[in-house]
């Protein structure tokens, strides 16, 4: 019964919509209407390829045959001015305008016209004349200003708007055109002023504006000018939040950081007090690394009673402040410069830190306060995360870690701080030299996240595992399938195809000797992962010594002279890496640009820095680090230039 009634009232639509459809008027193209579309769309090709005198031949008949056809005229007139065309311009558009009286752009080509033949005046005249002629139209004010724009007549185009704002006492009229044209002549403050006029007539534009105008350069003397015009605004304006955050942004993006702040609070009390903003705030000094004042930040937030209710996001964000004001060291670690940054060869472990810093004390303090005042919360779940990663990277406490990511695994329901967590515990797995577990852990991960985009970073993590763990045949498998998986927007994507080039190069491509000095690499590399640095110093060492015409020697030297930098031994990380520098060797220049910073940033040497900067400059002109050389070896001078003054 269901189904014959269905089939009833879809029998029924579509007799309505066949009805519908043959009601409608058909709208019939004669052959020569055709015929003439199908010129229109040859002569608009053979212009877009740069044929002008054909297009424009065919553009005249067209414009011939239907002169007051305003698209051909148009599409003529446009191509005439390209070529300069005066005589047939002044045929065409005093024809168009003679068919056409009232069309406002064939008076501003008129216009035009005159002004490209040279004579000024009569093109001003003829402009004027067409302004009363439409009765001070604004859109002809906007059109005609557009074209003085394009012919570049910008203090014109601007009294053109002065006009148009005394006719109609508008003094907000055309703001947004006039913004832009100052912007494009780089009056700056002239053009904030007139995005504030168009904000205070439109509010619901302030975000816009507001972009706009941080997008200004950053000076000293134009910062003075706007922030008194955001200011005098403010005075008219005071209750609106989103100038109040505008304002809070310039200064911030300024560098008034404190007086931003004050703003930010204006914006909080304005809105309700909701506190995102403020943190927002004093989460991008952290970005910028300014810790001191993210922590000093962070402090006001807490204290102000009417934002008690982001009381634990500050804690977590002063903490994080605390934590990276001693884990961000500018001082070189040697361990970072083989593949820098690449998951496969990273070093997690944070060197030369004291443990006792007060800092990183303070930081522990208010994880270690959030999960007793916070429990099974959010915020007790992030802090667990964060004092997990603290007792694995600086404390080394493998045991303590695990038992902290388990617990945050148990208590949130953060899919991102959940993964977060599963790779991380598969990565303590493998610091304490349990490879095998870790591709375990893995495995069964990758089995609940199937489908999901977090089943591809536990991909990646299974490969690093059975580097470590030499299980090679898998790992062929693996990184095969890996790469078409992941896709290049994927932020590991990267990391698998450098990866998957070395293990190629070092290991598939190789016989059976490259093959077990491969092995003997991927040891040293698991014992790296534990902080073994002596026992995997003597396995890069073994690999020298026993494999030196294998592919993978290179890594391993390079390997062994960063260990001997940790070791502060840098005349014997000298001697070991000088075959880079002996004969053609892709990492030449990176093993150079290592020595150098180590020497630099963290031993002061500067005349040794300043040796193995040169030889990159030297040697290897078209380094990608050939910039930061060059502006390195100019702050040396600078320093060296100084200490003679002094």
């Amino acid at each position: 019964m269901k189904l014959g009634r269905r089939w009833e009232s879809l029998t029924l639509l579509i007799f309505w919509v066949t009805t519908f459809v043959a009601a409608q008027p058909v709208k019939v193209v004669s052959p020569e209407e055709n015929l003439l579309n199908s010129r229109f769309n040859q002569a608009q090709r053979l212009e877009r390829e740069g044929h002008l005198t054909q297009a424009a031949e065919i553009y005249q008949a067209l414009v011939d045959a239907r002169p007051a056809n305003y698209l051909y005229y148009s599409n003529y007139v446009n191509l005439l001015f390209r070529q300069k065309n005066l005589p047939e311009l002044e045929r065409v558009i005093t024809r168009f305008i003679q068919l056409n009286p009232n069309h406002e752009n064939a008076a501003i080509n008129l216009g035009k016209l005159y002004y490209v033949r040279g004579d000024s005046a009569a093109a001003f005249q003829e402009w004027q004349k067409a302004i009363e002629k439409f009765n001070h139209n604004i859109s002809f004010y906007r059109a005609l200003f557009n074209e003085m724009v394009g012919l570049k007549l910008y203090d014109e185009a601007e009294h053109l708007i002065a006009q148009a704002r005394a006719h109609y006492k508008q003094p907000d009229l055309l703001t947004m055109e006039l913004a832009n044209l100052q912007i494009a002549r780089g009056k700056y403050n002239s053009a904030a002023r007139e995005l504030l006029l168009y904000a205070r007539a439109n509010p619901r534009y302030y975000n816009m504006i507001a972009g706009q105008i941080l997008r200004f350069p950053t000076d000293s003397t134009l910062f003075i000018q706007i922030d008194s015009l955001l200011r005098a605004e403010l005075s008219l304006l005071p209750d609106q939040a989103a100038l109040h955050r505008l304002r809070a942004d310039f200064l911030f993006k300024n560098g008034r950081y404190n007086t931003a702040l004050e703003e930010i609070f204006q914006v909080e009390a304005l809105t309700g007090n909701r506190g995102d903003q403020a943190l927002a705030m004093a989460k991008n000094l952290v970005q910028i690394r300014r810790y001191e004042l993210a922590q000093d930040f962070y402090t006001k937030i807490l204290a102000k009673k009417e934002l008690q209710g982001v009381a634990p996001q500050a804690l977590l964000g002063l903490a994080e402040a605390f934590e990276k004001t001693v884990l961000e060291q500018t001082t070189a670690e040697p361990l970072h410069y083989f593949y820098s940054g690449n998951l496969f060869f990273n070093t997690d472990f944070v060197q030369q830190i004291n443990q006792e810093q007060s800092s990183l004390q303070k930081a522990f303090a208010i994880y270690d306060s959030l999960v007793a005042n916070q429990p099974n919360s959010v915020y007790s779940a992030r802090a667990l995360y964060r004092l997990a990663d603290l007792r694995f990277r600086v404390v080394r406490d493998f045991d303590g870690a695990l038992n902290l990511l388990r617990q945050a695994q148990n208590i949130t329901r953060d899919r991102q701080l959940n993964l977060n967590c599963a790779l991380r515990i598969g990565e303590v797995q493998i610091a304490r030299g349990d490879p095998d577990a870790a591709i375990k852990y893995y495995q069964t991960e990758i089995a609940r996240w199937e489908g999901t985009p977090g089943e591809k970073d536990l991909r990646v993590h299974l490969a690093l595992a059975q580097f470590l763990a030499q299980e090679f045949d898998s790992l062929d498998v693996e990184l095969k399938n890996l790469i078409p998986l992941l896709g290049p927007k994927h932020a590991l994507f990267n990391d698998v195809v450098g990866f998957d080039g070395f293990f190629r190069a070092n290991y598939s491509e190789t016989d059976a000797t490259g093959k077990k000095a491969f092995g003997e690499f991927a040891k040293a590399e698991l014992l790296l992962r534990q902080n073994k640095l002596s026992e995997a110093e003597k396995v890069y060492a073994f690999i020298l010594q026993n494999y030196p015409q294998t592919p993978i020697i290179s890594a391993a030297r390079f390997r062994l002279t960063q260990i001997l930098l940790q070791f502060d031994r840098y005349s014997e990380a000298e001697a070991t890496a000088e075959p880079f520098f002996a004969s053609e060797n892709e990492n030449a220049d990176q093993v150079a640009f290592m020595l150098a910073e180590v020497a630099d940033r963290r031993d002061a040497n500067y005349q040794t820095a300043a040796y193995y900067y040169e030889l990159i400059l030297e040697k290897y002109p078209n380094s990608f680090l050939i910039d930061s050389v060059r502006k390195r070896l100019r702050e040396l001078q600078h320093l060296s230039d100084v200490k003679k003054e002094i």
